[in-house]
């Protein structure tokens, strides 16, 4: 499997074969055929330029497939955080508060997730909940609300809830 830093690699290596090549025309041989040592060089030269060529339509192919992937992966989250999302503010316009679920995206994939915003005041905006902001009450609401909006949006034979805090 290539990668980048292989074909950084394979391209440092013809720069140092360049290099070489350049070093033998500044050289004195001694019983060694110049020009057979020059074709030698040309030849590595060449076979490393073809490595670094398809190292990088390698990445390429796996680059496209992975964005391909990608794009796959985050509409169908769109659209599941969408369903849970609007199954959350129905249950807050219940109780005439405000809720909403929305997913936060970062660079790194492996740091995104599901935020909750909320507001139990009328006069409020729209709030992360969390353990500073809001009390316990608003907090186990919350979780509760949100905990059935997933149960809302997913198929499951049963359920089982262990510890909401």
């Amino acid at each position: 499997m290539e990668d980048p830093v292989a074909a950084a690699d394979m391209h440092k290596a013809i720069q140092d074969k360049k290099m070489d090549m350049d070093a033998l025309n500044q050289q004195e041989f001694d019983g060694e055929n110049p020009i057979e040592r020059y074709e030698e060089e040309a030849k590595k030269l060449s076979d490393l330029e073809a490595s670094e060529k398809l190292a990088m339509s390698k990445l390429d192919t796996r680059t496209r497939t992975a964005d391909r992937r990608r794009k796959a992966y985050e509409s169908k989250l769109d659209e599941a955080i969408h369903n849970v999302s609007v199954a959350l503010t129905k249950s807050f316009d219940e109780i005439d508060c405000k809720g909403h679920v929305e997913l936060v995206r970062d660079p790194d994939i492996k740091q995104w997730g599901a935020k909750i915003m909320v507001s139990f005041r009328a006069s409020e905006a729209k709030q992360a909940l969390s353990s500073t902001t809001h009390s316990g009450g608003e907090r186990a609401v919350s979780t509760v609300s949100y905990l059935l909006a997933l149960q809302k949006s997913t198929a499951c034979p049963f359920r089982v809830v262990d510890e909401m805090n």
